[in-house]
């Protein structure tokens, strides 16, 4: 192989495993976790991401975890659409950039739940722009203790 070949692999190789990227993917949740990105687009819509859609309670002493990346710019409104289980009409706001803990209540039947995460974005223009997106968390047990 010629010489100004080798040197230009090298420099490309070189080049490439210098550059950043800005795609760092975030850890997989955990049990009982959501990650959720939650971002305000300039339109006033919301752009989201929740993984897992359907989250699973790992076991009868755990609660759910509501993780809002760091890198949404708009706080979400979580509240199971059950107003009786499994948090006894409570929501729980997850700041963005922070988490937010929930805990079925005692005498939660096993079921599957739907919950929502809500968020408001300012339209363009003005005003503001409700966006309700309503997921499911899985709880495979009764809830009979703290």
């Amino acid at each position: 192989m010629r010489r100004r070949s080798i040197l230009a692999i090298v420099a490309v190789s070189a080049l490439a495993g210098c550059t950043s990227s800005n795609r760092n993917p975030s850890p997989a949740p955990g049990p009982g976790q959501v990650r959720m990105t939650l971002t305000c687009l300039s339109d006033g819509s919301l752009g989201f991401a929740l993984v897992p859609w359907s989250v699973k309670l790992p076991d009868k002493h755990a609660a759910f975890t509501w993780i809002n990346d760091p890198s949404s710019n708009v706080d979400g409104v979580v509240a199971a659409q059950n107003q009786q289980y499994p948090f006894g009409g409570r929501q729980f706001t997850a700041h963005h950039g922070a988490s937010v803990v929930g805990k079925p209540d005692v005498g939660t039947p096993e079921g599957t739940y739907k919950y929502s995460v809500t968020a408001i974005c300012p339209k363009a223009g003005g005003g503001l722009d409700t966006t309700v997106v309503d997921p499911d968390m899985i709880i495979p047990w009764k809830i009979d203790q703290t």
